[in-house]
C-alpha cells in the first residue's frame, strides 16, 4: 500500500511515534503509550494501519531532526535513562 513502509514492515520490533515523526523501539513505545495517544500517538511499523496524515507527519519529522533537536535542547542526563537502550544506541543524541 504504502512503498516508503514495504521495506520496514518485515522488522516487527519497530515502532513509530507519528506524533513526533520519530521511529521508537518497544521499550520507548511501552513508554510513550503511557503519555496517551493526545501526547504521542504509537503505531506499530508492521502491524498497524497507517493512514496518508500519519506518513505525512513520519515524512515531515524523521530520527535525524528530533536527535538535532535534543541534541540542541540539551537533554539533561536525568532525562536519558528514560530513553530505552536500543533507542539511546540507535537515534538519541
Amino acid at each position: 500500500n504504502y512503498p516508503e513502509m514495504r521495506g520496514l514492515r518485515q522488522d516487527s520490533s519497530l515502532w513509530a511515534s507519528v506524533t513526533h515523526g520519530t521511529f521508537i523501539c518497544a521499550e520507548c513505545a511501552n513508554s510513550h503509550r503511557a503519555l496517551g495517544a493526545n501526547v504521542s500517538l504509537v503505531r506499530s511499523v508492521s502491524a498497524d494501519s497507517w493512514t496518508d496524515k500519519h506518513l505525512a507527519m513520519m515524512r515531515a519529522g524523521g530520527n535525524a531532526n528530533m536527535k538535532a533537536f535534543l541534541t540542541e535542547q540539551r537533554l539533561p542526563r536525568s532525562e536519558e535513562r528514560r530513553v530505552g537502550k536500543e533507542c539511546r544506541s540507535r537515534w538519541a543524541p
